[in-house]
């Protein structure tokens, strides 16, 4: 099954990422800025320079399709990266990562615990062996039952081997209290046969019209919820062409990649050049 993989680091826990799996991008995307609101409702550094930046995928795995860094203070920072993942339920996934010298997550391997371990192990001996780090000092060079970590000096090379259970992630759609502001609700799914799109594709496209929100006093934050039935009238009413870009941006994807990819299979059309193919094909 699908699932979104969302990687979390902050600048006191290099070595402690945290791991957390999400049905939707949707519900990924609202977590991340539930995390970062409640991270500028508590510091007392609120008032010093906050910046929350939505990154390229410059530095992550393929499967990386969304990356949001909030910093603040003297080089306070949170790295928060969403990965679209296929996965079984209770497949174990190998997940490195860098830190300090810039961080990154990659997916390197998604499979039973004994094939992650022996990726976590490799990948720790490739560290090593890139950077001339002494294996058999523990100080430099750890690889245990579930984490790894290499220190080549600059920085740390680690990889954290976590579960998937898809349990969890349907346990807590079930229990959340306001689930209108996640899924489509039944009525509005009776009336998307006028839309555009199919209801996956609104569902992306919500996080377009949910920014985050930085007030001068985070204490006095509120949410102010978009519904499914206005995401979908302001998509709807969208340029074929910027809806084409958007849709791009948010998959982390070079609108030229999907134009070459295109050409390649279905060759060069005016239908291609008119956005046709996004209608008819339902993306």
């Amino acid at each position: 099954m699908r699932a979104y993989l969302v990687c979390i680091l902050d600048s006191d826990n290099y070595r402690e990422p945290t791991f957390l799996f999400f049905k939707n991008i949707s519900d990924a995307h609202e977590h991340i800025k539930n995390l970062i609101l409640s991270e500028m409702k508590n510091s007392k550094l609120w008032s010093t320079k906050t910046e929350i930046n939505y990154v390229d995928n410059s530095d992550g795995s393929d499967d990386q399709i969304l990356r949001i860094d909030y910093s603040f203070g003297d080089g306070v920072f949170y790295v928060h990266t969403v990965h679209e993942i296929e996965v079984e339920d209770q497949d174990y996934i190998c997940v490195y990562h860098h830190a300090y010298n810039g961080v990154g997550f990659y997916i390197e391997k998604i499979g039973s615990l004994e094939e992650c371990q022996q990726q976590m192990k490799t990948s720790a001996i490739n560290s090593a062996t890139d950077f001339g780090v002494d294996m058999k000092n523990d100080g430099f060079f750890e690889v245990n039952n579930r984490d790894s970590c290499v220190d080549v000096g600059e920085e740390w090379h680690m990889c954290d081997i976590v579960q998937f259970n898809v349990s969890e992630i349907l346990k807590e759609n079930e229990s959340e209290t306001d689930i209108s502001t996640n899924i489509i609700e039944p009525e509005e799914k009776n009336k998307s046969y006028r839309h555009k799109y199919t209801d996956d594709v609104y569902q992306t496209m919500k996080c377009l019209y949910e920014p985050l929100y930085q007030p001068i006093n985070p204490k006095d934050c509120d949410h102010e919820f978009v519904t499914m039935e206005e995401v979908m009238e302001a998509v709807d009413e969208m340029d074929e062409t910027d809806f084409f870009e958007h849709l791009c941006e948010l998959h982390g994807i070079p609108c030229s990649m999907v134009e070459y990819l295109y050409e390649t299979a279905y060759g060069s059309s005016e239908r291609k050049k008119k956005s046709h193919y996004i209608l008819q094909r339902r993306i």
